[in-house]
C-alpha cells in the first residue's frame, strides 16, 4: 500500500460529495468513487500471498506462500530485474533424484523449487541485486549444529551450500540471500557439497508390497496404498501421488491396494508432479467451500455461474485440498494483473469491487471502502469485470 508523505507537495484540494482528489499527479486513491478514468498509477510494492508474484522492472515485491505450518518467502529489490517478470513458490517432498548421500537428510524431506518466467516466457535465473529468502520450517531439530541451507545443482548431482545462510533454532527459520534461483532446501548433514545419494539398491517386494531400503522397510515404486479416507495413492520415487479417477486406476488393473494408517500415509509426503504440476490445462478442481475452478496455464480461474460450467459438460471434477488449491494462484487478467486485495471500479456503473480468492466482492459503503484508504481503484470495463 503506497502512503502518501506529508508533503507541500501533495494537499488536498477539492471535497466534493464523498470523494477525496489529490493535486498533482491526479492520483485517485481508495477514499473515493470518484475521479477520473485512465490508467492508474503503478504500484511500487507489491505482495502476493499464495500466488504467483508478477513485477516490472523498478517495483519491489514479496511472494509469500504457505504450505500448512510451512512458509517460504522471497523478497525481490527494485533493481533486479530489468524487464516483467513473474516468480513461483512450490513446494513439494524430496524424491530419489535429490536426497543426500550418506547420513545426510532433508529437513522434513521438503523442498522449495523458486522460478522466475519473463514476460517472454523465458527462465529467468539471474538477478542484478541479491534477492532475499526466507523459508520457515516448524520440523528443525534441537540441534542445529550441522544444519544448512543449499541449493541444488541438478546438473553436477550435488547440493551446494549456501554462505552466509542464517538459522534460528527458536523459530525454525532459515534466512539468505542469492543472486540466482533453484531448488532449495535446509539439510542436517556435514559435507560441503553434499552429493545426490544413488538409489539404493531394492530387495524384491514381498507380499506386504515393501521392500527393505538401508535396513528400513518401504512401500515400493509402483505400489497402491490405500488411506483411511478411501483415498488411493501410487508410489512414485518414494512419495505418494493421488489417483484422481476410475481411468487412472484401470492404469494398475489386477495390482493388489494395501490399506494404510494416517501416520504411515504421512512419511511420503508428495511427489514434484503431485504438488507443483498435477493438473493440466483445462482440469476443473473443486474446493472444499465447493467453488468450482478451471486450471489455465497454471493458475486456476474461477469459474462462476453454471452457463460458465457448462462448457465443461461431462467432464470430471476434482476435488482438492486447499494446499493444493493454492499452489495454482490466481490467473492474472488484464496488463495490471488483478491478484487478491486488488481493488477495482467498473467504468459503466462506478461500482467498486475487492478480489478475494479470484472472485470480485461488491463494496457496498464507505465504511467498507475506508479498509483501504490509499490503495488505488483499477477502472476496468465490463469485459474483464465479468471474468470475476
Amino acid at each position: 500500500m503506497n502512503l502518501l508523505k506529508k508533503s507541500s507537495y501533495f494537499k488536498t484540494i477539492a471535497l466534493t460529495g464523498l470523494v477525496f482528489v489529490f493535486s498533482l499527479f491526479g492520483f485517485t486513491a481508495a477514499f473515493g468513487y470518484g475521479g477520473g478514468g485512465g490508467r492508474p498509477p503503478i504500484v511500487q510494492d507489491i505482495t502476493a500471498v499464495n500466488y504467483p508474484l508478477t513485477l516490472a522492472a523498478g517495483q519491489t515485491g514479496d511472494a509469500i506462500s504457505n504450505f500448512g505450518q510451512r512458509t517460504a518467502t522471497l523478497h525481490v529489490p527494485g533493481d533486479a530485474i530489468d524487464q516483467k517478470t513473474t516468480f513461483k513458490i512450490q513446494m513439494s517432498a524430496a524424491n530419489a533424484n535429490q536426497r543426500p548421500a550418506g547420513e545426510a537428510y532433508i529437513i522434513a524431506n521438503k523442498v522449495f523449487s523458486i522460478t522466475a518466467t519473463s514476460i517472454n516466457n523465458n527462465s529467468v535465473t539471474d538477478f542484478n541485486e541479491d534477492l532475499t529468502i526466507t523459508i520457515a520450517l516448524p520440523d528443525m531439530p534441537g540441534n542445529i549444529s550441522n544444519v544448512k541451507v543449499y541449493y541444488l545443482n541438478s546438473e553436477a548431482g550435488e547440493w551446494i551450500l549456501i554462505p552466509g545462510a542464517s538459522i534460528d533454532p527458536a523459530t525454525g527459520i532459515a534466512s539468505f540471500s542469492a543472486n540466482h534461483l533453484s531448488v532449495f532446501s535446509i539439510i542436517d548433514g556435514v559435507e560441503d557439497p553434499m552429493l545426490i545419494a544413488k538409489e539404493p539398491k531394492k530387495t524384491k517386494t514381498n507380499n506386504s508390497g515393501k521392500v527393505e531400503v538401508l535396513g528400513v522397510e518401504h512401500y515400493a515404486d509402483g505400489v497402491l496404498i490405500r488411506a483411511k479416507n478411501k483415498k488411493i495413492y501410487v508410489i512414485k520415487d518414494g512419495a505418494k501421488q493421488h489417483i484422481f479417477s476410475m481411468n487412472e486406476l484401470r492404469e494398475y488393473a489386477g495390482q493388489p491396494i494395501f490399506d494404510v494408517d494416517d501416520e504411515t500415509l504421512e512419511q511420503y509426503g508428495k511427489t514434484a508432479e503431485e504438488g507443483a504440476k498435477e493438473y493440466g490445462n483445462g482440469n476443473l478442481l473443486r474446493a472444499k467451500n465447493r467453488k468450482i475452478y478451471v486450471i489455465k496455464d497454471g493458475t486456476k480461474q474461477h469459474i462462476c455461474n453454471m452457463q460458465e460450467l457448462r462448457k465443461y459438460a461431462g467432464q470430471a471434477i476434482f476435488d482438492v485440498d486447499d494446499e493444493t488449491l493454492e499452489q495454482y494462484g490466481v490467473e492474472v487478467l488484464g496488463a495490471e494483473g488483478y491478484g487478491d486485495g486488488a481493488l477495482i471500479r467498473c467504468n459503466k456503473d462506478m461500482k467498486i469491487y475487492v478480489i478475494k480468492d479470484g472472485v470480485k466482492q461488491h463494496i457496498c459503503n464507505m465504511n467498507e471502502l475506508r479498509k483501504y484508504a490509499g490503495q488505488p481503484i483499477n477502472d476496468v470495463d465490463d469485459s474483464v469485470l465479468e471474468q470475476y
